[in-house]
Parts: C-alpha cells; structure tokens; sequence
C-alpha cells in the first residue's frame, strides 16, 4: 500500500482529503495544495498536534465538530480542484 502522506522537518503533505479536513479544522497551517498527476496534495505546517491528529484519525477515536469538518472538506476540495485546474 502507498504512503498517503511525507513529513519533512518543516512540511508535512497529505493526499488524503479527509485527513487534510481535520488538519484544517484543528488550525494546522496549511502552506500550498500542490498538483501530483491530477490528484490534490495539502501541505501542511510541520507541528506537534499532526501527530496525534494523525493517530486519533486512523484509531477512530478523533471527536470533532461535524459542521466545521465538513466546512473544512468542502473548502479543501474546491482548492484542489483549483490548483490541479480540474474545475467540474
């Protein structure tokens, strides 16, 4: 299975959509969406809280605020689309 992620010093990128969402709505800094053959990738600010973010993600024990998630996951697929020029 690929890696949907990388993690530099100062960068941590995702492919994951949904992943990215609760990145955004926990208030990670996001830096650039960047075009990886027609599919979005959210780089992210580098930070102490992706990790856990991360953990609880995959667990299935994150608890957040379904509206701003979903606020967050909208706002983040209409930037991919407008980065990767995919607009539908």
């Amino acid at each position: 299975m690929k890696q949907s992620y990388r993690q530099t010093t100062d960068e941590f990128s995702t492919r994951d959509l949904y992943l990215a969402s609760v990145f955004k709505q926990a208030g990670v800094p996001i830096i650039r969406i960047e075009d990886s053959n027609g599919r979005g990738v959210f780089v992210f600010r580098a930070c102490k809280e992706i990790e856990a973010l991360t953990r609880d993600y995959f667990n299935g024990a994150l608890r957040v605020d379904p509206q701003g998630l979903f606020g967050a996951w909208k706002s983040l697929k209409s930037a991919a689309f407008s980065a990767i020029r995919d607009v539908r």
